[in-house]
């Protein structure tokens, strides 16, 4: 049987089961989601290694109502999910992370130019704007039969012993974590219905400066452990990419020493995403990391270093993760695999920058 941890993950992955689908409404998306997470937590795989799990609020699913492209075509721009063991009583709040088809998560990663104040934190400490306005998003999402926020969900429950874990990958590695602490610190999360209050993000990247992550720690300690066997720390593969992001760009053009400096890479660092900054520094909350594997195999296929590396980085991003932390189920969850065609896009992409 898995761990907490590694429960707390495969719980919260779920909640990407409809990343990619188009040309469904919210309710439809719902629907499909809450069907997958429920078909998924009651398969003999899933509760052989995590234990009887069963969604108690959600899952409810955000829709702008465009698609990356910005056509009328609803996607699912944020969703979101909770879920309870049956024997623990412990509860997991799994966060989506970035929805490749949807305009509104890809502007929610990139907007970083604008650091505001994280209300109830100390002067001086900023989160960025696309966090802020994910987290708003978040906290009025509504379950789509009670109509109830996950907040007044939560602080209904009666008093008890078990664990209240807020997770989610990428962009919800991210959000999770700020998530939780507004839920905490300005809307009046009643923790004291838990016996903890945990969180757990992995892939995220930076949400806020070094005063923000310093205010974070005070509330959620990092306690003991290391790897992926923590708590309230940003899990990392050493060599994924996007916890990269905003703090240490300088170190990914030359990311995977197996395929050495890639000069496109320095020249999107340079001349796309360290603009998009504007000054702003960004700082890690605390995290903890793994030795990320190089994959040999998923950019064999490649001849250029460009189409080696986002090969390799998508790889590094999902299923490193999954492959590390709940081997056992890893294959079933969808991984994105990178093609001859979005090498051909990156490469022409790369030209065009010069």
């Amino acid at each position: 049987m898995y761990n907490l941890q590694q429960q707390a993950f495969a719980v919260s992955m779920l909640s990407n089961g409809v990343a990619g689908v188009q040309n469904s409404d919210q309710a439809a998306l719902e629907r499909m989601l809450a069907g997958d997470i429920a078909a998924k937590l009651g398969s003999s795989i899933f509760t052989d290694n995590i234990g009887t799990w069963k969604t108690i609020w959600g899952p409810a699913v955000y829709v702008y109502g465009k698609d990356i492209s910005g056509r009328d075509r609803p996607v699912a721009d944020t969703a979101m999910y909770a879920a309870q063991n049956q024997s623990t009583n412990d509860i997991v709040v799994g966060i989506a992370g970035t929805n490749p088809v949807s305009r509104i998560d890809i502007a929610l990663d990139l907007d970083v130019g604008d650091a505001v104040p994280f209300t109830g934190a100390p002067a001086g400490a900023l989160v960025a704007f696309g966090t802020l306005s994910g987290i708003n998003i978040l906290e009025r999402m509504v379950d789509p039969s009670s109509r109830e926020t996950l907040l007044s969900f939560l602080n209904g429950l009666r008093p008890t012993n078990a664990n209240l874990i807020f997770s989610g990958h990428s962009l919800g590695g991210a959000l999770a974590p700020v998530f939780a602490l507004d839920l905490l610190v300005n809307h009046g999360l009643t923790s004291s219905n838990f016996s903890n209050v945990f969180t757990y993000p992995t892939a995220g990247p930076t949400p806020g400066n070094a005063a923000f992550a310093s205010f974070y720690a005070t509330r959620f300690a990092a306690g003991t452990g290391s790897g992926w066997q923590v708590w309230n720390q940003n899990v990392c593969n050493t060599i994924d990419a996007v916890p990269h992001a905003w703090n240490l760009l300088e170190a990914l053009p030359a990311l995977y020493s197996s395929i050495g400096a890639v000069p496109c890479v320095k020249s999107i660092v340079e001349k796309k995403l360290t603009p998009l900054l504007k000054g702003n520094v960004y700082a890690a909350i605390q995290n903890s990391s793994f030795a990320g594997t190089y994959n040999s195999g998923v950019s064999q296929p490649f001849t250029t270093t460009v189409c080696k590396f986002a090969s390799q980085a998508i790889y590094q991003h999902i299923e490193a993760y999954l492959v590390e932390i709940i081997p056992e189920l890893a294959g079933q969850f969808a991984s994105p695999s990178f093609t001859n065609d979005a090498c051909g896009t990156l490469r022409l992409y790369c030209l065009s920058l010069g």
